[in-house]
């Protein structure tokens, strides 16, 4: 019997975080659809199943709710699970228990045993390892052998989080402006969905 799995985001990065375990619902046979209460509804591909509306959300009967977000709307039906997607940078409240999910799955063994010191302490949600599906795309050829370079100069990517006490976006902007001219490296500059327009703008 094919089972259903609702995708929640509340922002457009949910897509790429989301993405792979859509994939890999669709590879054993089930469904997967995505709700969202924020922007990227729009940018889904036309493949892709979108719920408009919790009425529609409740028909679907989800099994599982899987989301990047911080919080889940709890009259959703199925278990509710926060699949983490990035790296512990120190972040005050980074391990914070907010009541909403039945399962969270970490990127790591630092955040993996944090939350199940939490688990055993409070004992109403499980902890899974389960990496970073973002990257997944990434490391598909890990370990075939390295094809020879074929850039002429080394490539240098810089991505920067929106949050401004920890974005060094608008610090490093001349001197990265400044080596990307040189022409002695090839720059591939990222910056969060969320990052301040006038940062993008820049």
């Amino acid at each position: 019997m094919k089972k259903h799995y609702l995708l929640y985001g509340s922002e457009r990065y949910a897509l790429a975080i989301l993405r792979p375990l859509q994939d890999a619902i669709r590879a054993r046979g089930h469904e997967a659809a995505w709700f969202f209460d924020g922007p990227g509804a729009n940018e889904l591909r036309s493949d892709e199943r979108f719920l408009a509306t919790t009425k529609a959300v409740r028909e679907f009967a989800p099994i599982a709710v899987l989301t990047s977000s911080n919080a889940v709307p709890h009259f959703f039906p199925g278990v509710k699970v926060e699949v983490f997607h990035g790296f512990d940078a120190g972040k005050p409240r980074h391990i914070y228990i907010r009541g909403f999910f039945d399962l969270y799955c970490t990127t790591g063994a630092r955040d993996t045993e944090a939350f199940e010191a939490k688990a055993r302490e409070l004992r109403h949600f499980a902890v899974k390892e389960t990496g970073w599906p973002k990257l997944d795309p990434f490391m598909r050829e890990h370990g075939a052998d390295m094809p020879p370079p074929v850039r002429p100069h080394p490539v240098i990517l810089y991505h920067s989080t929106f949050s401004p006490s920890w974005s060094a976006a608008t610090i490093l902007y001349d001197a990265i402006r400044e080596f990307s001219r040189s022409g002695r490296w090839r720059w591939i500059v990222t910056l969060h969905p969320k990052s301040a327009p006038e940062t993008v703008a820049r």
